[in-house]
């Protein structure tokens, strides 16, 4: 979801179709491995619950491996940004 910095942020989202959204994202909204670990904690019990890859085999090959490099999407984030002023 897009954020404002410094802005109020409710701790509910409303939407016209939230029935159908939430029933959509249900175990298929985690958070990617390298955050999980080092930006959500422990203590965070929601998160740990319901968005670590691990709990879903889905995403692991047959070797235990993930099917995609989930930190790419942050890599390539980094990369693009060198070019905001560009623009």
């Amino acid at each position: 979801m897009f954020s404002l910095p410094h802005a109020r942020k409710p701790q509910h989202m409303i939407y016209d179709s939230n029935c159908n959204a939430m029933h959509c994202m249900k175990g298929w909204a985690c958070v990617d491995t390298f955050h999980h670990k080092t930006k959500h904690k422990a203590s965070n019990v929601f998160c740990h619950e319901h968005c670590d890859m691990k709990a879903y085999p889905k995403l692991l090959d047959d070797d235990g491996k993930y099917y995609f490099n989930s930190s790419i999407a942050e890599q390539i984030n980094v990369w693009f940004g060198g070019f905001h002023n560009i623009c």
